[in-house]
């Protein structure tokens, strides 16, 4: 499924009783997604960075509407192949930043 899906479905994550961040890694389990690649994607579709304060603490104080629309958003402004390749753009850099962890 394409990852731009998995994206406007993630809002459903902060509608679930309990741990926000509990729930996040069921959502990507489930999903089979890298959670170290997916969630730097939720950040920059609801904050348009890439760094800043800790995301699960974002996702409490935005709340599931804002969320949602912030996530719309971003899709929508972007469209389907822009939002691919940011997305694209973001698992390079992680994959890239991996292979400089391992060899250090």
């Amino acid at each position: 499924m394409d990852i731009i899906i998995y994206l406007l479905l993630f809002p459903i994550v902060l509608s679930k009783t309990g741990d926000i961040k509990v729930n996040t890694e069921k959502f990507c389990e489930t999903a089979q997604l890298d959670k170290r690649k997916f969630m730097p994607l939720v950040r920059l579709s609801i904050t348009g960075q890439m760094a800043g304060p800790d995301i699960y603490e974002l996702l409490k104080l935005f709340g599931r509407e804002k969320v949602e629309e912030r996530i719309d958003n971003f899709c929508f402004l972007f469209g389907k192949e822009r939002a691919e390749k940011a997305v694209g753009e973001i698992i390079d850099q992680l994959n890239k930043e991996e292979k400089w962890k391992k060899a250090l």
